[in-house]
């Protein structure tokens, strides 16, 4: 399958849908649409290595946000900031998925007004964002060489 052809399967599959979980691990956001963890059905995104979620009037929380910092007073402060306001996101439906044609940039919007996206802060990085259907385990993938299909098991 052509991976334009597989982002199109996967976007009817997002948008329209539910954000049911989310996993923040240290600075990578996991977004589960129609499914939670261990499920085999739905799709995951993963939005890494920077990210920033935001409502129609201001940045919410940032991936840099959601890093342990060994210079703070608590080193978690941060992370635990960013996780409560990505839990905004569970139970909202997606309205848009795009791809910038330029950057990349992976964005979502909900129906509820919150718009999470990435952004390229290294051009020659080799991951921008992953979206996996989880009964497949195909995964299309970004990185600096455009979009490519990662087939099960990889």
């Amino acid at each position: 399958m052509d991976p334009g052809a597989l982002l199109a399967d996967f976007r009817s599959s997002i948008v329209g849908h539910e954000v049911r979980f989310r996993r923040l691990a240290t600075n990578s956001l996991l977004v589960y649409i129609d499914n939670e963890p261990g499920d085999d059905v739905g799709l995951t995104l993963w939005f890494e290595p920077t990210w920033h979620l935001r409502d129609q009037t201001r940045v919410l929380t940032g991936s840099r946000q959601a890093q342990h910092d060994e210079e703070a007073e608590d080193p978690d402060a941060g992370f635990r900031l960013a996780a409560a306001a990505v839990d905004l996101l569970v139970g909202t439906t997606v309205s848009t998925l795009d791809i910038d044609p330029v950057t990349r940039d992976l964005r979502l919007d909900t129906t509820s007004g919150l718009t999470l996206c990435t952004f390229i802060s290294d051009p020659a990085s080799d991951h921008f964002w992953r979206i996996r259907d989880n009964a497949t385990r195909v995964a299309l993938y970004c990185g600096v060489d455009g979009l490519e299909i990662t087939p099960p098991g990889v």
